[in-house]
């Protein structure tokens, strides 16, 4: 994923089998949670946490989309992270009492790459080649610096 963008993933959460996989459907004493870490770190010390619900918006299916927001991201150093995501259920809507906890996602990789722009690129491309009138085509390309 690139620093800053939006990011959107289905969650299907299988209660079946692999071979024969079940939709299961949350209720209202579930949350789902997600964390994004930094490498050797704690489910506890994320550095982007969500929590999602049955309220939460899901696809057609049924599943529920992941989100990602472009500021969740747009200062985080480009690097490798670790996400893991957990489902709990709780014995009641206080959410006080937690009855079970299974873990949706084991940690894994998740990467965030340099915000790239093109147009920056091809200007410092320019630049560098010494081109008096920089690169034919380029004339009306706006330039981010």
């Amino acid at each position: 994923m690139n620093r800053g963008d939006s990011f959107e993933c289905p969650l299907f959460i299988n209660c079946g089998t692999y071979m024969e996989p079940q939709r299961y459907e949350l209720t209202e004493t579930d949350k789902v949670y997600f964390g994004l870490m930094e490498p050797n770190k704690l489910w506890e010390q994320s550095i982007l946490k969500q929590i999602y619900t049955y309220q939460s918006e899901k696809t057609e299916e049924g599943d529920l989309i992941i989100k990602i927001k472009p500021e969740e991201t747009e200062y985080l150093m480009p690097g490798t992270y670790y996400y893991e995501i957990k489902l709990v259920k709780y014995n009641n809507e206080n959410y006080d009492e937690v009855k079970e906890v299974k873990t949706i996602v084991p940690i894994t990789l998740f990467t965030i790459l340099w915000h790239f722009h093109l147009s920056s690129f091809v200007y410092r491309m320019a630049v560098r080649a010494n081109h008096p009138a920089g690169i034919p085509g380029t004339e009306s390309m706006p330039i981010r610096r």
